[in-house]
């Protein structure tokens, strides 16, 4: 459903032979409150200090209100040569949940650094600039995540991961990076003194000074 709901709206953008090689569409929709919710469950019965780290607190998570990272919950469409460079999401947590089959595409996957993805930066007196973009200032990624279609993929919003590049096919991929806050809560609603019934002498009563 994810998958073909993100084609149509693919589509509506424009020619199927424009689409780049990677395309990011925003869904909302019941399926990505049942995931969230699923993983708030998890979190709270299998994993309460990963949930207390990065939340504050192990319970009633379903409590508060998600903040999304723009443009998400999304799903990702990888084509020939699409990727995403090495980068955090700086929220809590982060869900990734591949849709496509194995056999749908060849190379991607999601790759993982302990910590930063860049090398040593060059001396000030190097007369090359120092190019975070640049892939020969990467460092080899130490992980690699391709598990079957529907395995979710948990981590932290600190974690630097990318995703590699596809070489054939189409990769499908669910994202979902948030935050929980507490609801807003509605102040009550001021008493009008017009409504109130006083008795006569009494100090809250107006009078003809008033």
């Amino acid at each position: 459903a994810l998958v073909d709901a993100a084609h149509r709206l693919l589509d509506s953008y424009g020619n199927a032979h424009e689409q780049p090689a990677r395309s990011r569409l925003s869904i909302v929709s019941r399926i990505d409150q049942v995931l969230r919710l699923r993983l708030l469950t998890l979190l709270e019965a299998e994993l309460p200090d990963f949930a207390h780290s990065i939340f504050g607190q192990s319970t009633g998570l379903a409590e508060l209100r998600p903040d999304y990272s723009p443009g998400e919950p999304a799903v990702n469409i990888y084509t020939t040569g699409g990727e995403f460079a090495p980068h955090t999401d700086k929220q809590s947590v982060t869900l990734l949940v591949p849709l496509s089959a194995a056999d749908a595409f060849k190379g991607g996957g999601t790759a993982f650094w302990p910590e930063s993805h860049l090398g040593q930066k060059k001396g000030a007196d190097d007369d090359i600039a120092y190019d975070e973009n640049c892939r020969s200032n990467w460092l080899p990624h130490t992980h690699k995540l391709s598990p079957p279609a529907g395995t979710a993929i948990i981590f932290g919003g600190d974690v630097t991961h990318a995703g590699l590049p596809v070489t054939s096919g189409t990769r499908h991929l669910f994202v979902m990076s948030f935050t929980l806050r507490p609801r807003a809560v509605r102040a009550a609603k001021p008493a009008q003194t017009d409504d109130l019934d006083f008795a006569p002498g009494s100090p809250a009563a107006p009078s003809e000074h008033d």
